[in-house]
């Protein structure tokens, strides 16, 4: 998938290449064989160089008819321009020198023709979103600037082309994937435009992921786009972003035989697994990727990693016999006494029944008592050793209106016992105990266990 495309160059002239796709006629053919063709890898593409060459055909035939208009050709005019540089020479940026009057003047005729074909393919790749050329400009000026290129043909060619630009069509999916060969960092503006949808539109955000990696599919840095793609959505949402992270780990293998998995950074994971088991279970559901290769296996695993596992009651018949026999004797005499007793008097009428009282609001629940010893260390207060307590009661996680319920118990505001519980651990923690979820708060296990080894009651 991730083979290097390399890119041959083909020393057939472009008007015989395309003379019979384009029907062209004989002078269009003289012109694109005026010049040896592009040796880039873009004009190696078929649908590039072939927008290259339309344009460059509209432009000269549009240079023909205004010449015609002012009583010469376009032949004639670049005629003039190779007798001026017979005269003066030109400059030669690959060669960072000035070429001798002899050369310049077998040389200007051909390299006229191929600056036009140049300005053409500039178009094509600011439509494309590519770079200019990497190859030099054979021709800019002549010394003379009042007989350059520019003076000549260069305000003509701009002029046609301005139009025209609009009438390149966007690459297709396969055009796109051998432009992201030829530039690797292609992809940066698509991605910047895709972190514009955060925080609000996780869900487009993961959709064109997606989609602009399927478009760089034999770009080598594919798989860092995945890697990016997790460390942005993980803050926000966590079973997508593990989705992106085993893409990865996929095409990560896939792109390289000695490829070394990059791990979530610390602060990501504690976002990412709010108990231990969560990480455990995803670093099962990596390794077997990584073993197997099947990324459809580990994209269906992703939804078990947050399973919470009801514990199962489990009664023991033998004992449960062995009571039930204990107590016998005590059921029959229990029997006997209710046999003997004499059947209650008949009920009086009923009078009418009060009125039904006002249902009562439910309590809040009531926090446990800590278990833990608290050495002398971080100073809590009772109501928030309380909390603390509420929270090891429920695994550590509490909804938002159990939470509010507590403090509104207590004569307090949930934000403020939040954030003083936190406020008191920060020293110790070099971090926020209680963490706001989706659903409400939760405090990670090894943070909890820190804690009730090292704070004390105020």
């Amino acid at each position: 998938m991730f083979r290097r495309h390399y890119y041959y160059h083909t020393h057939t002239p472009l008007g015989d290449l395309y003379e019979h796709n384009l029907r062209l006629n004989r002078k269009e053919v003289s012109w694109l064989n005026k010049f040896t063709p592009p040796g880039n890898g873009l004009m190696q593409l078929e649908t590039p160089r072939g927008e290259a060459v339309r344009l460059y055909l509209l432009v000269m035939n549009e240079l023909e008819t205004k010449c015609k208009a002012a009583g010469t050709t376009f032949q004639q005019q670049a005629k003039e321009l190779t007798e001026k540089s017979e005269q003066y020479g030109y400059f030669n940026h690959r060669e960072q020198g000035y070429v001798s009057s002899a050369a310049a003047g077998s040389k200007v005729a051909a390299i006229v023709y191929f600056t036009v074909l140049q300005r053409c393919e500039d178009v094509v790749r600011h439509r494309y979103g590519m770079p200019m050329s990497p190859e030099k400009r054979y021709f800019t000026a002549v010394l003379d600037t009042a007989h350059s290129f520019e003076r000549y043909f260069g305000e003509a060619v701009q002029a046609l082309l301005a139009p025209l630009a609009k009438t390149v069509p966007l690459p297709d999916d396969e055009t796109e994937q051998a432009l992201n060969v030829l530039d690797n960092g292609r992809y940066k503006p698509h991605f910047e435009k895709l972190l514009a949808l955060l925080p609000t539109d996780t869900v487009g955000f993961a959709a064109g992921v997606y989609e602009l990696c399927y478009l760089n599919n034999r770009n080598p840095v594919m798989p860092q786009i995945y890697y990016e793609a997790t460390k942005q959505l993980g803050e926000l949402v966590r079973a997508p972003a593990l989705h992106l992270y085993l893409h990865y780990l996929h095409y990560g293998v896939a792109c390289k035989w000695n490829f070394k998995p990059r791990p979530l950074i610390k602060r990501l994971q504690k976002k990412l697994f709010p108990q231990p088991e969560h990480q455990e279970r995803f670093k099962a559901i990596c390794q077997s990727l990584l073993h197997s290769r099947d990324l459809n296996q580990a994209t269906t695993e992703v939804a078990k990693v947050y399973f919470q596992e009801r514990k199962k009651i489990t009664l023991d018949m033998g004992t449960v016999q062995a009571v039930r026999a204990q107590h016998a004797g005590t059921v029959e005499l229990l029997n006997e006494y209710l046999q003997d007793t004499p059947a209650p008097p008949a009920a009086k009428p009923p009078k009418k029944a009060p009125a039904a009282p006002k249902p009562r609001p439910p309590k809040p629940p009531k926090a446990p008592a800590l278990a833990a010893t608290f050495a002398a260390g971080v100073q809590l207060t009772a109501l928030q050793q309380a909390l603390l307590a509420l929270f090891a009661a429920h695994q550590l996680a509490l909804p938002q209106a159990a939470v509010e319920a507590f403090a509104k118990t207590h004569g307090t505001l949930r934000n403020q016992l939040i954030d003083g519980l936190n406020e008191a651990c920060a020293d110790l923690l070099d971090d926020v105990l209680v963490e706001e979820t989706a659903d409400g708060y939760a405090i990670y296990e090894p943070y909890y266990q820190k804690i009730t080894a090292q704070c004390s009651i105020t």
